[in-house]
């Protein structure tokens, strides 16, 4: 028996925090793209720690709405961590391009015009077998 998608994805933010070594609060919402979290001062803390090591990098964040006010993302080329925080909660998903060079900013653009004229969104189970190649999860959480 197949997963649903929402546990798949948050199989992979809970191994990606792990695999980064920052503590996971329990998750106000989870969706098949997306977690919030509440804004957790440790959390928050482990994330800026993040940034000062390098293992994050300054990200757009303007597009996650009113309430963001800082966006960073993990430092690889595809399927890259975002986290946005916001003034009342911390947001975490995954895109298959980083939008940091020209390669990730085509990429990136394709996706989300993509993914808006198919209303569909970015699959955990493509994450979670790049995330298992990585080496941050066991198992790419596919399967019951």
């Amino acid at each position: 028996m197949e997963q649903k998608l929402e546990a798949i994805f948050l199989k992979n933010v809970s191994s990606w925090l792990k695999f980064r070594d920052i503590q996971e609060p329990e998750p106000i919402s989870v969706f098949c793209d997306r977690i919030f979290y509440p804004q957790d001062a440790e959390m928050r803390s482990a994330i800026y720690d993040a940034v000062r090591k390098g293992v994050l990098i300054n990200a757009n964040y303007k597009n996650h709405g009113k309430t963001a006010y800082a966006g960073y993302r993990e430092d690889v080329g595809m399927y890259s961590a975002q986290v946005i925080l916001h003034t009342n909660k911390i947001e975490i998903d995954f895109d298959y391009f980083n939008p940091y060079d020209v390669v990730g900013i085509i990429g990136h653009t394709w996706e989300v015009l993509r993914n808006r004229l198919r209303k569909i969104k970015t699959d955990p189970r493509k994450v979670a077998k790049v995330l298992k190649e990585r080496g941050i999860i066991k198992d790419d959480g596919i399967s019951g």
